[in-house]
């Protein structure tokens, strides 16, 4: 399967973005820079997904509201914050120093 996270290499917008793995939503986030965090996500082996959609939102509130709004509504597995469902069930990170690549 041909990769599609090069087309982030240079977008360093702010955003509201959406993790997919085949057609489930698996992780909501938000942030300043958009293709440094997809890079972190594709390489730190934590969360497993093959697409990303996402919406340009600079306002940091906006982005937050969105984001908690999306959280509550769909609750994908990943997410943690603003998902009861998932509180015990993903493992926080005990590092928080950088990428842990595979």
């Amino acid at each position: 399967m041909k990769s599609n996270f090069l087309r982030f290499n240079n977008y360093k917008k702010e955003a509201v973005y959406l993790l997919y793995k085949g057609k489930e939503l698996v992780y909501i986030g938000d942030t300043s820079q958009l293709s440094k965090r997809i890079y972190q996500h594709k390489y730190n082996g934590l969360i497993d997904f093959d697409n990303v959609f996402y919406c340009p939102i600079e306002s940091r509130i906006k982005r937050k509201q969105l984001e908690t709004l999306l959280i509550t509504e769909h609750r994908p597995k990943y997410n943690i914050t603003y998902n009861i469902d998932n509180i015990h069930k993903w493992p926080l990170p005990n590092t928080w120093k950088g990428i842990v690549k595979k």
